[in-house]
């Protein structure tokens, strides 16, 4: 049963915080948290992390409201399994607030918002509540992206590596890795890289003891408990099994990532340095890169970023430890 801290991060900054291990009931929960807090008026930014969300404000926005209106949408389980296996207790450390009830009803411990008292009155506060719950609901649509993969060999200088620290061979890794279904907890690290949950556990693998000082971009990775792929060429001490040609990150793009929390990853092999199973078998694999991703849903890695996209995706439970840095 999750309890929920918040606190004030930075003069202009509350934090929601979650113990591990992170859960996806616990990140839709901040899915859409984050969507409600930014339509408050001024809220600047919500963003979730690992089991967490972040709230930037300016100085017309009054901190205590916000936390109040914060308290309550984790209360009333916005986006969460309500009933179910998160909890609806909050601590709100900063300013002493007591625990909230989800059974408290819609304005326990929070008057009307982060707007009482303000231009906006207390409709923040209504649609923190009900209008919101409904909205989100439970489940968080997202779209399936398919990624390409080239695995082992030069593209996946550690596979041998996760091979014998799992015990399994090469071709067992692969098959496993690409039969998985992963869900985009969260970006961080750099701009476009997601956290995935749902790794195999019998692939999970430490990082390396001695982190590269150069990961090229695309290449897919093993940390721990996660997997993911580099958007760009950076240092990183995941383990690398095999890279893809599809651009994660394109600053011109809107939005400039391919990825964001909610959606369905699958990992297709496009080749491996040896036999094996292929589980996402590819079908029209020979599209052009300057073709139109949303035309064909299932183009080569050379195509449009976007390539590979479905839409209406629901993402598959599946829980993490922590987030391990790449």
């Amino acid at each position: 049963m999750a309890t929920c801290t918040i606190h004030r991060l930075a003069e202009r900054a509350l934090l929601c915080s979650v113990p591990p291990p992170a859960s996806l009931d616990v990140q839709r929960r901040f899915w859409a948290m984050a969507d409600l807090a930014g339509a408050w008026p001024g809220v600047v930014d919500a963003y979730p992390g690992m089991n967490s969300l972040t709230v930037l404000f300016d100085d017309g926005a009054d901190p205590d409201q916000l936390e109040a209106a914060l308290a309550q949408a984790w209360a009333r389980g916005e986006g969460g399994n309500v009933g179910g296996k998160v909890s609806g207790e909050v601590h709100a450390h900063a300013h002493g607030r007591a625990n909230v009830s989800p059974n408290a009803g819609p304005n326990a411990g929070f008057n009307a918002g982060p707007n009482a008292g303000s231009n906006a009155g207390p409709n923040a506060g209504s649609n923190a509540g009900s209008n919101a719950g409904s909205n989100a609901g439970p489940e968080v649509a997202g779209r399936v992206v398919e990624i390409p993969v080239r695995y082992g060999g030069d593209d996946g200088p550690d596979l041998a590596d996760v091979a014998a620290h799992t015990g399994l061979t090469p071709e067992e890794v692969v098959r496993r890795h690409s039969a998985g279904t992963y869900t985009v907890y969260f970006l961080g690290f750099q701009p476009g890289f997601a956290y995935l949950g749902g790794l195999d556990p019998a692939l999970a693998t430490p990082r390396r003891t001695e982190p590269r000082l150069a990961v090229p971009a695309g290449a897919v990775g093993i940390g721990g408990e996660q997997t993911g792929v580099y958007p760009a060429a950076a240092p990183g001490g995941w383990q690398l099994i095999g890279r893809t040609e599809l651009p994660l990150f394109l600053p011109e793009r809107d939005p400039p990532s391919l990825l964001a929390p909610g959606d369905t990853v699958r990992f297709v092999v496009a080749s491996v340095a040896g036999p094996v199973a292929t589980p996402h078998a590819k079908s029209d694999a020979k599209s052009d890169a300057g073709s139109d991703a949303r035309s064909d849903a299932r183009s080569d890695a050379g195509s449009d970023p976007g390539a590979g996209v479905r839409s209406n995706a629901k993402p598959v439970a599946g829980s993490v430890t922590k987030p391990e840095r790449p």
